[in-house]
């Protein structure tokens, strides 16, 4: 059934996971299933915790490279006392 208002289709899917009938969007140009509101949030949600996870990896190699960074100075301090530079 085309929705004019939208320019959606509106037909039937069969679940996947229930194997019944569910309504369902379809994209004219392409005619490919939008996505229930279901299935958008929980890939939104997935989506969300992978870029979570990945900014605390980036943070915890921030902190690593800080640490790394103030070790090289506190070696190269150590060098100078030890040649007599500083």
């Amino acid at each position: 059934m085309w929705l004019e208002p939208v320019g959606l289709w509106l037909g039937v899917r069969t679940d996947p996971q229930t194997g019944g009938d569910r309504v369902a969007l379809f994209d004219p140009s392409t005619g490919q299933e939008i996505g229930d509101y279901a299935v958008l949030h929980r890939k939104r949600a997935e989506a969300e915790a992978r870029a979570d996870q990945a900014e605390a990896r980036a943070d915890q190699a921030e902190a690593r490279a800080d640490q790394a960074d103030e070790r090289v100075r506190q070696l190269e301090a150590e060098l100078r006392r030890l040649r007599g530079e500083g």
